[in-house]
């Protein structure tokens, strides 16, 4: 999956709050935030083999991690 150029205040690309869940093979390309231009965790994640390229935050460019933890697998 790509999430390519996209714009948000929370989570450019992906806001999780909630939930548990497990990203595998995700591309986050290009995205802008003011907390976490890739993506905002308020929640445990487990983060499996993705990548995150020039994605541009004020708070957190790749991740940005309020709540929770992360796991990261293989990254």
């Amino acid at each position: 999956m790509n999430l390519v150029n996209n714009t948000a205040g929370y989570g450019g690309a992906l806001y999780v709050s909630g939930h548990h869940p497990v990203i595998t093979g995700v591309n986050f390309t290009n995205n802008r935030a003011v907390y976490g231009a890739g993506m905002f965790i308020g929640n445990d994640v487990k983060l499996n083999p993705s990548n995150f390229t020039n994605n541009v935050g004020v708070n957190g460019g790749a991740i940005y991690l309020i709540n929770g933890s992360l796991i990261l697998k293989g990254n």
